[in-house]
Protein backbone atom coordinates (compact mmCIF):
# COMPACT_ATOMS: atom_id res chain seq x y z
CA UNK A 1 0.00 0.00 0.00
CA UNK A 2 1.19 3.49 -0.77
CA UNK A 3 0.37 6.73 1.02
CA UNK A 4 -0.73 9.51 -1.35
CA UNK A 5 0.07 12.83 0.26
CA UNK A 6 -0.59 15.13 -2.64
CA UNK A 7 -3.98 16.11 -4.04
CA UNK A 8 -6.74 14.41 -5.97
CA UNK A 9 -7.34 15.15 -9.61
CA UNK A 10 -10.62 16.76 -8.59
CA UNK A 11 -8.87 19.19 -6.24
CA UNK A 12 -6.37 20.09 -8.93
CA UNK A 13 -9.07 20.65 -11.56
CA UNK A 14 -10.98 22.89 -9.16
CA UNK A 15 -8.19 25.43 -9.29
CA UNK A 16 -6.04 24.79 -12.35
CA UNK A 17 -6.81 24.65 -16.05
CA UNK A 18 -4.40 22.04 -17.34
CA UNK A 19 -2.34 22.53 -20.45
CA UNK A 20 -3.33 20.09 -23.16
CA UNK A 21 -0.08 18.10 -22.97
CA UNK A 22 -0.48 17.69 -19.19
CA UNK A 23 -4.09 16.55 -19.66
CA UNK A 24 -2.94 13.96 -22.19
CA UNK A 25 -0.19 12.75 -19.84
CA UNK A 26 -2.73 12.21 -17.06
CA UNK A 27 -5.21 10.53 -19.42
CA UNK A 28 -2.58 8.11 -20.68
CA UNK A 29 -1.66 7.17 -17.12
CA UNK A 30 -5.30 6.56 -16.17
CA UNK A 31 -5.75 4.41 -19.28
CA UNK A 32 -2.58 2.48 -18.43
CA UNK A 33 -3.88 1.82 -14.90
CA UNK A 34 -7.25 0.72 -16.30
CA UNK A 35 -5.50 -1.54 -18.80
CA UNK A 36 -3.63 -3.20 -15.93
CA UNK A 37 -6.87 -3.70 -13.97
CA UNK A 38 -8.86 -4.94 -16.95
CA UNK A 39 -6.09 -7.37 -17.90
CA UNK A 40 -6.46 -8.79 -14.37
CA UNK A 41 -10.25 -9.00 -15.01
CA UNK A 42 -11.00 -6.23 -12.53
CA UNK A 43 -13.40 -3.37 -13.18
CA UNK A 44 -12.86 -0.28 -10.99
CA UNK A 45 -16.53 0.68 -10.88
CA UNK A 46 -16.11 4.12 -9.29
CA UNK A 47 -13.69 6.00 -11.52
CA UNK A 48 -13.83 9.76 -10.93
CA UNK A 49 -11.38 12.63 -10.36
CA UNK A 50 -11.99 12.23 -6.61
CA UNK A 51 -10.58 8.70 -6.79
CA UNK A 52 -7.46 9.63 -8.74
CA UNK A 53 -4.54 10.94 -6.69
CA UNK A 54 -1.59 12.89 -8.05
CA UNK A 55 1.96 12.91 -6.72
CA UNK A 56 4.23 15.95 -6.91
CA UNK A 57 5.13 15.07 -10.53
CA UNK A 58 1.46 14.65 -11.54
CA UNK A 59 1.72 10.86 -11.71
CA UNK A 60 -1.61 9.23 -10.96
CA UNK A 61 -2.64 6.60 -8.43
CA UNK A 62 -6.11 5.07 -8.61
CA UNK A 63 -7.93 4.79 -5.29
CA UNK A 64 -11.23 3.62 -3.80
CA UNK A 65 -11.80 0.10 -5.04
CA UNK A 66 -14.91 -0.35 -2.89
CA UNK A 67 -17.11 -0.92 -5.96
CA UNK A 68 -14.59 -2.97 -7.93
CA UNK A 69 -15.80 -6.26 -9.37
CA UNK A 70 -14.35 -9.09 -11.36
CA UNK A 71 -15.26 -8.68 -15.02
CA UNK A 72 -17.94 -11.15 -16.05
CA UNK A 73 -18.57 -12.15 -12.43
CA UNK A 74 -21.93 -13.79 -11.91
CA UNK A 75 -23.44 -10.76 -10.22
CA UNK A 76 -25.68 -8.13 -11.69
CA UNK A 77 -24.86 -4.51 -11.10
CA UNK A 78 -28.24 -2.90 -10.59
CA UNK A 79 -27.37 0.75 -10.11
CA UNK A 80 -24.63 3.32 -10.23
CA UNK A 81 -23.45 3.47 -6.67
CA UNK A 82 -20.37 5.43 -7.66
CA UNK A 83 -19.90 9.13 -8.04
CA UNK A 84 -22.42 10.90 -10.22
CA UNK A 85 -22.09 12.05 -12.96
CA UNK A 86 -19.40 9.45 -13.70
CA UNK A 87 -21.61 6.37 -13.31
CA UNK A 88 -22.42 4.57 -16.52
CA UNK A 89 -25.90 4.16 -17.95
CA UNK A 90 -26.70 0.72 -19.30
CA UNK A 91 -27.40 -1.06 -16.02
CA UNK A 92 -28.40 -3.64 -14.91
CA UNK A 93 -25.60 -5.74 -16.33
CA UNK A 94 -22.70 -7.93 -15.31
CA UNK A 95 -19.43 -6.19 -14.42
CA UNK A 96 -18.05 -4.95 -17.72
CA UNK A 97 -14.86 -2.97 -18.46
CA UNK A 98 -16.84 -0.64 -20.71
CA UNK A 99 -18.58 0.75 -17.63
CA UNK A 100 -15.22 2.24 -16.60
CA UNK A 101 -14.81 3.72 -20.08
CA UNK A 102 -17.96 5.82 -19.72
CA UNK A 103 -16.35 7.52 -16.73
CA UNK A 104 -13.19 8.03 -18.81
CA UNK A 105 -15.23 10.06 -21.31
CA UNK A 106 -16.34 12.44 -18.59
CA UNK A 107 -12.86 12.61 -17.07
CA UNK A 108 -11.43 13.41 -20.53
CA UNK A 109 -13.96 16.23 -20.88
CA UNK A 110 -13.10 17.62 -17.44
CA UNK A 111 -9.36 17.48 -18.15
CA UNK A 112 -9.91 19.54 -21.30
CA UNK A 113 -12.52 21.80 -19.76
CA UNK A 114 -12.38 25.47 -20.42
CA UNK A 115 -13.26 26.53 -16.88
CA UNK A 116 -12.07 25.97 -13.31
CA UNK A 117 -13.98 26.39 -10.08
CA UNK A 118 -13.46 30.13 -10.54
CA UNK A 119 -16.13 29.89 -13.25
CA UNK A 120 -19.71 30.30 -12.05
CA UNK A 121 -21.04 27.06 -10.56
CA UNK A 122 -24.01 27.07 -12.90
CA UNK A 123 -21.68 27.11 -15.93
CA UNK A 124 -19.93 23.94 -14.73
CA UNK A 125 -23.18 22.22 -13.76
CA UNK A 126 -24.86 22.98 -17.09
CA UNK A 127 -21.80 21.90 -19.09
CA UNK A 128 -21.74 18.53 -17.31
CA UNK A 129 -25.51 18.15 -17.60
CA UNK A 130 -25.40 18.92 -21.34
CA UNK A 131 -22.59 16.42 -21.78
CA UNK A 132 -24.39 13.58 -19.99
CA UNK A 133 -27.91 14.18 -21.23
CA UNK A 134 -27.47 15.57 -24.73
CA UNK A 135 -23.79 15.04 -25.49
CA UNK A 136 -23.51 18.74 -26.20
CA UNK A 137 -20.13 20.42 -25.87
CA UNK A 138 -18.97 24.00 -25.44
CA UNK A 139 -18.72 25.65 -28.88
CA UNK A 140 -14.92 25.85 -28.87
CA UNK A 141 -14.36 22.20 -27.92
CA UNK A 142 -12.07 20.44 -30.48
CA UNK A 143 -13.92 18.10 -32.87
CA UNK A 144 -11.45 15.20 -32.67
CA UNK A 145 -11.62 15.11 -28.88
CA UNK A 146 -15.39 15.56 -28.94
CA UNK A 147 -15.67 12.52 -31.22
CA UNK A 148 -13.62 10.33 -28.87
CA UNK A 149 -15.63 11.42 -25.82
CA UNK A 150 -18.95 10.76 -27.59
CA UNK A 151 -17.81 7.24 -28.47
CA UNK A 152 -16.79 6.62 -24.85
CA UNK A 153 -20.15 7.82 -23.57
CA UNK A 154 -22.50 5.78 -25.74
CA UNK A 155 -25.66 4.87 -23.82
CA UNK A 156 -25.23 1.16 -24.54
CA UNK A 157 -21.95 -0.23 -23.12
CA UNK A 158 -21.49 -2.63 -26.07
CA UNK A 159 -21.34 0.38 -28.43
CA UNK A 160 -18.46 2.02 -26.57
CA UNK A 161 -14.88 1.80 -27.73
CA UNK A 162 -12.62 -0.91 -26.33
CA UNK A 163 -9.80 0.20 -24.07
CA UNK A 164 -7.13 -0.55 -26.70
CA UNK A 165 -9.02 1.56 -29.24
CA UNK A 166 -9.10 4.45 -26.77
CA UNK A 167 -5.38 4.14 -26.06
CA UNK A 168 -4.58 4.10 -29.80
CA UNK A 169 -6.82 7.07 -30.57
CA UNK A 170 -5.44 9.08 -27.69
CA UNK A 171 -1.92 8.36 -28.93
CA UNK A 172 -2.88 9.64 -32.40
CA UNK A 173 -4.55 12.74 -30.94
CA UNK A 174 -1.59 13.56 -28.72
CA UNK A 175 0.84 13.02 -31.63
CA UNK A 176 -1.21 15.40 -33.77
CA UNK A 177 -1.25 17.87 -30.87
CA UNK A 178 2.56 17.88 -30.71
CA UNK A 179 2.88 18.88 -34.38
Amino acid sequence: MELCQEETLRAKLDFVKLERDEAYKILKQILSALSYLHNKNIMHGDLSPSNIFLDKDNNIKLADFGLANFIGEDVTMMSNLGARPYGSPGLPCKPNPKLDLYAMGIIFFKLLQFFTSAAPGSQRVFAMQDLREKQEFPPNFPDSERDLIVRLMKEEPSERLDLEEVINELEMLSSAEMK
